[in-house]
C-alpha cells in the first residue's frame, strides 16, 4: 500500500493568434477563467496526498538445482494478485490530477518469472506482468470535437470505461561481491488501448474515443541499480535489511515522456 505526495506547479497558459504571436496578458489570464466558467475546470497547479491500491498477492516458488559447469539452480516463480482499489481517485475538476493507482478499478494480476543462478555471484532473469482491470461507471471528461485537446475537456458526464490489459516485462543480469550487487534490468511497458462508453446519443463515440488518453502506449526503459546488503553484519536469522539505489533512463516508446529517474529504497525483510 504504498503512499504519495504529488504536486503540479508553474504552470502557464499563453493566448495566441493564428500568426502564432503572443497577445495580451489579459486574454491569456481569462483562459483560466473561461475554463471554470464554462467547464469547471481549474487549470491552476494543485496538491495531493493520499495513498495507492491494496495488493494482496499469493506467491509460488521452486527451487531446482542443476549439476552442471555452470548453471547451479533453475528458480521459476509464479504470483496471483487481487487489486483493491483504495487508492486516491483522478480529481476531474483539475487539470492532469491523474489517480494515484487505477482510478477505482478493481483488478487481477497474473505474473511469474525465472531466475537462472549461474555462480554464487551471478545470476539472470526474466519476469512478466499482466494486469487486468475491472471495468467501472464514473463521471468523466468527455472529449466532443475532434479538434479538443485532452487538457481542456470541459463536458462531463457518467461514462463506463473498458481498461486496456496493462503488460510489463523485464530482462535482467545481476553480479554479486561481498555485501555489493549491481543489476542492470531492461524493461518494457505496454498499455493497450481504453475504451469509453457514454450514457448518451447524441455524441460520436468515435470522436469520444479519439481522446489521447486512451490510446495504447508503450515505454522502454534501461535501469541500472546498486545494492547493498546487511545481514552479514547483523545477528539475527530473519531480518535482512537492505538499501538499494536506482537509475531509470527512458530511452524510446510510444505516446510516453521517457523520462530518466533516480531513486533509494530502504527494505527490511523478515
Amino acid at each position: 500500500l504504498p503512499a504519495l505526495a504529488m504536486e503540479l506547479k508553474d504552470v502557464k497558459w499563453h493566448s495566441v493568434k493564428e500568426d502564432g504571436s503572443d497577445n495580451n496578458r489579459s486574454e491569456s489570464k481569462s483562459i483560466y477563467q473561461m475554463a471554470k466558467q464554462y467547464g469547471d475546470l481549474d487549470i491552476s497547479g494543485w496538491k495531493r496526498i493520499g495513498v495507492g491500491d491494496l495488493t494482496i498477492q499469493g506467491i509460488w516458488m521452486g527451487d531446482f538445482p542443476q549439476d552442471r559447469p555452470l548453471l547451479r539452480n533453475v528458480r521459476p516463480q509464479l504470483r496471483l494478485a487481487t487489486i483493491i482499489p483504495t487508492g486516491k481517485e483522478e480529481d476531474i475538476d483539475k487539470l492532469l490530477a491523474f489517480p494515484f493507482a487505477n482510478d477505482g478499478a478493481w483488478g487481477v494480476m497474473v505474473s511469474g518469472g525465472l531466475d537462472l543462478f549461474f555462480t554464487s555471484h551471478l545470476k539472470a532473469g526474466f519476469d512478466a506482468e499482466f494486469l487486468f482491470l475491472f471495468g467501472n461507471t464514473k463521471l468523466r471528461r468527455i472529449k466532443t470535437n475532434c479538434d479538443q485537446t485532452d487538457l481542456l475537456l470541459f463536458t462531463k458526464m457518467p461514462a463506463f470505461k473498458e481498461f486496456g490489459m496493462n503488460q510489463q516485462f523485464n530482462l535482467y543480469a545481476a553480479a554479486r561481491w561481498s555485501i555489493l550487487q549491481f543489476k542492470i534490468d531492461y524493461q518494457y511497458l505496454k498499455n493497450e488501448e481504453s475504451k469509453l462508453y457514454v450514457c448518451s446519443n447524441k455524441l460520436n463515440p468515435l470522436i469520444v474515443n479519439s481522446a489521447e488518453s486512451l490510446q495504447d502506449w508503450t515505454a522502454h526503459s534501461l535501469i541500472l541499480g546498486l545494492k547493498c546488503y546487511f545481514d552479514d553484519h547483523i545477528n539475527i536469522s530473519f531480518y535482512k535489511p537492505a538499501i538499494q539505489g536506482l537509475l531509470k533512463l527512458g530511452f524510446n516508446g510510444k505516446r510516453c515522456i521517457a523520462i530518466d529517474s533516480l531513486s533509494i529504497n530502504l527494505t527490511s525483510n523478515f
